[in-house]
Order: C-alpha cells, then sequence, then structure tokens
C-alpha cells in the first residue's frame, strides 16, 4: 500500500502498487543535477492552507467534515479529503466542535467566552457571549441542549431549543480546567486536568442540579473521553499514558498503562472492529494505538511527528485525526480484519497537480513541499526544483526547461513557479482521469509522479 502525505490519494479507495514499472515520459536530457543553493528554510505561501495554525477539534454533520482550532481557524471539507479554510469572524482560539442534531447545526467554543455556530461549516456567527467570561474546553451536545466545560470549575448549560439559548451556570469543586466530555442517554461526564472525573444526570442537563465528582486520578489530564455504544462503555485518556474505563461513569477502573514515556491525547472506537483507538505520542514519536480489550494495546507511528489532538471515528472508515501544523489525518482500512491505518489528509499539505501553478514569490523565497529527516523535496528560489538528502542534494530539475504538454511534466518557469502539465490519461491504470501528481512515500522516502489514480508511478524522481 503506497503511503503518502497527499490527502487525494489517502481518500481514494484504489490500491496502489508500488512494484509497478515506471512509464517512461521523460528524457534523461530532462533530469540533470545541478549545483543547490544552501538551504533556506520558509514556511509554504499556498493560498489554500495555514501551516502554523494548529487544529483541536473535528466534528461531522451533514456529510460536512468541519476542524477548528487556534487564533479561529476552521477548515471544512465534503469529501474528508480536499480541506480549504473558511473564516470564522473570530481570532479566539476554538478548543472544541459538535454537530448539534436538534437543530442541525455546527456549534465551536474556545477562549473569552467564544460561542460560534454555522449551518453548513462555512459561514459563521458569533451565537452567545457567556457571563462569567472564562475560557470554554469542552463541548457535548444533549437533548438540544450544549453542555459545556470551562476553566475555574465552571459547567454552563445552554438551551439550544429556546429562542433566548437560556443559560445556566454551575460551578464545580476545586480550580479546574474541564478539558473533555462525553455523555450516553443516562450519564453527562467531565474530565479535568487535574484528573478529576465529573457526572450528572442526563435527565438534569439545563437544571440547577449539581455536578458530582465520580473520582480523582490525581497527577494526570483527563485529555480526552468517550463512550462506546457497543459494549455501553465509558473510556478515558490521560496525558500518563494510561486508560481508565467504566461501566456506569461513577466507579472507574485502575488505570491500565500502555507504556512508558507515552502521553495519550485522543480516545475513539473503530467501528469496523470495534477496537478502542487512542492517540498521542510514544518517546516523543506520534503514534497511534488500538486495543480490543483495555489490556493489549498495539501502537503504529502516525505519518507526522506532530502533536495529535483529537481523534474520531464518524462511520467505518471515516475517521479522523487532527493536531498541530493544521495536521488532519485520515484513517481506513485495507480489509475488515486489517489494522486501522493513518495518512494525510490535511490542508496544509501541499497538492502539486497537473495544470496547476504554485507561486515562489518571484523566486525571492524557498518553499518546502516535503520534508523529513531523510528528505527534503523544495521549490527553490533559482527556480530550481531539488531533492536533498542528508548528504546534500540528490536531484534537481532544469530551470526553464520546456515541458511536451501532450505527456505532462514538470516545468521551472523564469518567474519562480513551479508548473505540472499534462494529461496522463495513457497512463491511468484503466482509469479515465486526466492528471498526475507529484507525492512522496513514507515507506521508501522516494518522490514521485504518480498517475491520478495514485497507482501508477510514472517517474520516480527521486
Amino acid at each position: 500500500m503506497l503511503l503518502v502525505t497527499i490527502g487525494l490519494f489517502a481518500c481514494n479507495s484504489g490500491e496502489n502498487n508500488n512494484n509497478i514499472k515506471p512509464n517512461i515520459i521523460f528524457s534523461d536530457q530532462m533530469q540533470q543535477l545541478t549545483v543547490a543553493e544552501p538551504l533556506v528554510i520558509s514556511k509554504m505561501n499556498i493560498k489554500m492552507a495555514n501551516v502554523n495554525k494548529n487544529l483541536n477539534s473535528i466534528s461531522k454533520g451533514n456529510n460536512i467534515y468541519v476542524a477548528v482550532g487556534e487564533d479561529g481557524y476552521i477548515a471544512k471539507s465534503t469529501d474528508g479529503c480536499i480541506w480549504n479554510e473558511v473564516p470564522s469572524g473570530v481570532l479566539q482560539s476554538l478548543h472544541a466542535i459538535v454537530f448539534n442534531t436538534t437543530n442541525n447545526l455546527f456549534y465551536a467554543v474556545g477562549d473569552s467566552g467564544t460561542i460560534i455556530s454555522s449551518e453548513d461549516g462555512a459561514n459563521w456567527q458569533i451565537y452567545k457571549s457567556l457571563s462569567p467570561l472564562r475560557n470554554l474546553y469542552s463541548l457535548i451536545p444533549v437533548n438540544g441542549k450544549l453542555i459545556i466545560g470551562a476553566e475555574n470549575s465552571t459547567i454552563f448549560e445552554v438551551d439550544t431549543t429556546s429562542s433566548r439559548g437560556l443559560v445556566t451556570v454551575l460551578t464545580t469543586v476545586d480550580n479546574m480546567k474541564l478539558i473533555s466530555a462525553t455523555n450516553s442517554n443516562d450519564l453527562m461526564i467531565l474530565g479535568s486536568d487535574d484528573g478529576s472525573i465529573l457526572y450528572k444526570k442526563t435527565a438534569y442537563a439545563g437544571t440547577s442540579s449539581e455536578w458530582l465528582r465520580a473520582t480523582k486520578f490525581t497527577g494526570s489530564q483527563l485529555n480526552s473521553l468517550l463512550f462506546e455504544t457497543i459494549d455501553n462503555w465509558f473510556i478515558g485518556v490521560t496525558s500518563s499514558g494510561q486508560v481508565i474505563y467504566s461501566s456506569n461513569g461513577i466507579s472507574w477502573s485502575a488505570p491500565v498503562s500502555i507504556g512508558q514515556n507515552i502521553s495519550l491525547t485522543a480516545a475513539g472506537l473503530d467501528p469496523v472492529n470495534g477496537d478502542f483507538l487512542a492517540a498521542g505520542n510514544k518517546d516523543l514519536i506520534a503514534s497511534t494505538f488500538n486495543s480490543s480489550d483495555f489490556n493489549r494495546w498495539l501502537a503504529s507511528s502516525s505519518p507526522v511527528n506532530l502533536k495529535l489532538n483529537d481523534l474520531k471515528c464518524f462511520a467505518a472508515n471515516d475517521c479522523f485525526i487532527v493536531g498541530e501544523s493544521g495536521t488532519i489525518l485520515t484513517g481506513k482500512h485495507q480489509d475488515a480484519s486489517s489494522q486501522l491505518k493513518w495518512s494525510h489528509a490535511s490542508p496544509n499539505q501541499t497538492i502539486i497537480a497537473s495544470n496547476t501553478t504554485y507561486n515562489n514569490s518571484n523566486g525571492n523565497q524557498d518553499i518546502i513541499f516535503f520534508k523529513d529527516k531523510y528528505k527534503t523535496f523544495v521549490l527553490q528560489r533559482d527556480s530550481n526544483l531539488v531533492c536533498y538528502g542528508n548528504s546534500g542534494a540528490l536531484w534537481a530539475s532544469i530551470t526553464n526547461k520546456s515541458v511536451d504538454s501532450a505527456k505532462g511534466g514538470v516545468q521551472m518557469l523564469a518567474n519562480g513557479n513551479l508548473k505540472v502539465t499534462g494529461n496522463y490519461k495513457t497512463y491511468l491504470s484503466g482509469t479515465d482521469l486526466p492528471g498526475a501528481y507529484i507525492a512522496y512515500n513514507l515507506n521508501d522516502h522516494t518522490i514521485n509522479i504518480l498517475s491520478m489514480d495514485g497507482k501508477t508511478i510514472l517517474m520516480r524522481i527521486c
């Protein structure tokens, strides 16, 4: 299975084949190793993405995916593959988003009491201003109510079925940040940064009925809570790499440690095989975990070495993780018996596609397309497309080389633009879709030009 950092391939259901011999569509004269300039790291200037924004939460409703993050950043997708930034109208960081099926609206909450809402995930408006002013961290919809966990042990219960959006404000014990939340038909659960688990009967949502503390796991943040509907278990994961669970939300198990030097940030459930899922890091490397019984956990490395913040499975083969630097990962199975595999579907990943031009500021800066500990693929300020290895430049394009548009290729323009042109219909492994993409293969760290269906390597350039 070819695992690439391009969201389009990650979302493609067809199998990719690394064993297919490349079709030779370039002559040797079109490749020439040039003396590369010293690499100057700079941010990508791609209008579609803002790679500096961390994403904190993701939701889905009416077949629309929405991810929210710092400084009011929102990314929206209709297929989970192509993501675009949309204006939120706020500058406050957003920590949680849900889709409320009672009124078919998205709600997102964040710093300084911010609550915004949207019907389509693209057009957002301020929903309410909450008092007292608190940073809002967690959010669940319950029977038309929004249950919001905030700093200073504050809980807001907002009635969205009322035209006035009536708010009940409750303050619990200690001075906690209520950073995680989930609910069953009978119970609402909140988790805190001091390890406390609070509960309240669902029937009393939106009333002055108090929240009670079920237990406290001292020394650990309860970063994520989940209610799974297969066996009706509540599950939580902690910053200490521990998993906790409960059959009733009140009596909780002793923590089960996944391993040493692990911090867990998110929990989920795989609808395909019923496995429990967790995201976090192991020895500072982002990882995902799965288990069938809470006790034995299998780890797999994430495609990114960045902090992962939220994990959601909306249906079979419809799982997502969001995290730092605009990271969006999608999880799919090759078959029902295989482990869930994660790959990119992110707004910060560059799709170098046919008939598309990316601006390089007239050659005044370098644009990094792919970078990891093995290779860096960069559009340089001198208009060369260069692949760097650990010991120096491995491959570079010829500046301003003309391209046969009937067969396609990569062209570096005099103004510093990269242009990929052509119609690869002849090479599409039985499909009729035109186009080609430059993609990075995480398995063997090669950079290839692929057909649009992701099956055929048209040319291996590095």
